[in-house]
């Protein structure tokens, strides 16, 4: 079954361009039933409005509909066509071109000409096409397969405007970049205003800035891409920062390690205090410790004296009676 959203990606984009959808059932390989299937649904979702029999309009722009379910931009595509030797009349092609009144530049053997808004070069045995569209969806090959398809319609325009056929050419890219789109760390560089340039080994690899007016994390296809990209350890790298909301930078750990030698700091200014403070009150805690063990042995020699009465407090009374009466016989003897 193909994809969903590669068929919805090709048919708007074709939507938008003028095409009639109806050519994707050759091209796309798909009945006639699905696509019906797909313009309703779009139509029905308002993204796309029928005009007339076959011909339908973009009523909403397809990155905005799209931009939560798209992740990924294609662009920057540079197409090279290797072309057979047997094709008639291609190094007359200069002659072609004047004759048509078709307008090109000429540098050598090189002739640029545009067609559908794409610088065309047309060398002795190559075409080099510059491909200023931008192609969205979930998977980078997704978008590749996008601008082939654009690639293909590309060629057969080249076709028709030189009355050429330019069947067995193979093709292949000088160069195809890829962004991920609304990227939470290009959210966060954007956010402070800066711009980011990876490199591995002096090989530019990505960069982060305000392309296409948004947000984008983007990778160029290089030799070292597809390791940089799929790195476990970089992965993780990216998660633990969006876990932390970016917030752990090299810069908030050192303020973090200033904080606790500070706080270590002001542990050992008050140890020291508290040190001091206590060797200044030994000798009170030592004199009080003495007072505390006389006044222990006091109580204990009270309670043996105690102990070695039988009725102590009979004793006591014997001996308060015995002291008023020596006091009362002294009294008497005065007043006589």
């Amino acid at each position: 079954m193909k994809n969903n959203n590669l068929i919805i990606d090709t048919l708007l984009n074709h939507i938008k361009s003028g095409k009639k959808p109806i050519i994707l059932v050759k091209q796309l390989n798909i009945s006639p039933q699905l696509l019906s299937y797909h313009l309703k649904e779009l139509q029905r979702k308002g993204i796309i409005k029928k005009l007339t029999k076959g011909v339908w309009e973009i009523v909403k722009d397809n990155l905005e509909l799209t931009s939560k379910v798209k992740t990924i931009r294609g662009h920057g595509f540079i197409w090279i066509i290797k072309l057979p030797q047997e094709i008639k009349g291609w190094n007359k092609r200069v002659e072609i071109l004047t004759k048509n009144n078709i307008n090109f530049l000429k540098k050598g053997n090189t002739i640029r000409i545009i067609i559908k808004d794409k610088k065309v070069w047309l060398n002795n045995n190559s075409i080099i096409i510059y491909e200023p569209k931008s192609f969205y969806a979930t998977l980078p090959l997704e978008t590749r397969k996008l601008a082939v398809y654009e690639l293909l319609e590309t060629i057969k325009s080249i076709e028709s405007t030189l009355r050429m056929n330019l069947h067995g050419f193979k093709f292949k890219t000088k160069r195809e970049h890829y962004a991920l789109v609304k990227n939470d760390i290009a959210i966060q560089v954007n956010k402070d205003g800066e711009r980011l340039y990876l490199t591995d080994n002096g090989e530019w690899w990505g960069v982060i800035d305000k392309s296409n007016n948004g947000d984008e994390f983007e990778f160029f296809k290089t030799p070292s891409y597809s390791g940089l990209v799929n790195s476990s350890g970089a992965l993780g790298y990216y998660n633990s920062h969006k876990d932390t909301n970016w917030q752990v930078t090299p810069k908030f750990i050192l303020n973090g390690f200033n904080e606790i030698n500070k706080d270590r700091e002001e542990f050992r200014k008050e140890i020291k205090e508290f040190a001091v403070a206590l060797n200044k009150h030994i000798p009170a805690y030592e004199g009080m410790g003495n007072y505390t063990k006389k006044l222990g042995n006091e109580i204990h020699l009270l309670k043996q004296e105690i102990k070695g009465l039988k009725n102590p407090f009979k004793t006591m009374e014997k001996n308060y009676k015995k002291k008023i009466n020596g006091n009362q016989s002294i009294l008497d003897k005065y007043f006589k």
